[in-house]
């Protein structure tokens, strides 16, 4: 019923900006306003889904980036 994109920009050594897209279902047609308030409740739920899931990849990318900076090897960018 969705999906996103997501863009990262690397803007310094420690700082990243990451941006999201979600698209999500259009029906066409004329829909019942049951079919309309089921169609919004999930959208909501797509997008509050990736919200906490981003929010659990942005705190596991915090603490790999400071993982990084505690090696001797240089960074590789992939």
């Amino acid at each position: 019923t969705s999906f996103s994109v997501q863009f990262f920009e690397p803007i310094d050594p420690d700082t990243t900006r990451f941006t999201s897209v979600v698209f999500q279902t259009k029906l066409m047609g004329d829909l019942s306003a049951s079919a309309e308030a089921t169609i919004a409740a999930l959208n909501e739920s797509v997008k509050n889904f990736n919200r906490s899931v981003f929010s659990e990849d942005k705190q596991i990318c915090e603490q790999v980036q400071q993982g990084a900076r505690l090696t001797n090897q240089a960074g590789v960018l992939s």
